[in-house]
């Protein structure tokens, strides 16, 4: 057998899984964009959960540590982390309200930072698309700050469901292109 003919045959074993997949994160997405302020409190307790249990792994490395100052460092925003952890995770709203405040003025900064780098830019096809991101991010930066705070956090929910279809779109466009190669 040779080496086409191998990968060819791997290829061909798990597109029926990928496309499996990527069905079910459109159809995910779909109920998620279905009730997005519920869709930002899951992803906002998911989120909490995960730098809960970040911490406890940081405050281990501290533990562990060889050098006092990096014990104590790594100890102390081990436990910042589990503390703000749990507390996302117990109040998803708050964490919400957090993330989409912290996000609106990350996307408006950025914005700000893309536009005037057009004057430093001589490339004309990429001073267009700084200027489209640019814009964008603005646009997107300034309208999560005017919704703030409740339909900001929907607006959250929104680019986890639409991040969940996308994902499943090209999931099933890979499945059908490793289908395709195992016919050919």
């Amino acid at each position: 057998m040779q080496d086409g003919d191998q990968t060819k045959e791997r290829a061909g074993t798990g597109w029926g899984w990928m496309l499996a997949f990527g069905i079910l994160a459109i159809l995910l997405g779909l109920v998620l964009l279905w009730a997005p302020t519920f869709t930002a409190l899951a992803a906002a307790s998911f989120v909490g959960a995960v730098i809960a249990v970040l911490g406890v792994a940081g405050i281990v490395m501290g533990v562990k540590a060889a050098r006092p100052w990096r014990r104590w460092t790594d100890i102390g925003l081990g436990v910042l982390a589990v503390i703000v952890g749990v507390y996302t995770w117990l109040f998803p709203l708050s964490g919400s309200i957090s993330i989409a405040f912290l996000l609106g003025v990350w996307l408006v900064l950025r914005g700000i930072v893309e536009l005037l780098t057009l004057f430093r830019t001589r490339d004309d096809r990429g001073r267009v698309l700084l200027a489209a991101a640019g814009a964008l991010d603005l646009v997107l930066g300034v309208l999560l700050l005017a919704n703030f705070p409740f339909p900001a956090v929907a607006y959250l929910g929104i680019f986890v469901a639409v991040s969940f279809i996308m994902g499943g779109v090209s999931l099933v466009i890979a499945a059908t292109g490793l289908r395709r190669e195992q016919v050919v």
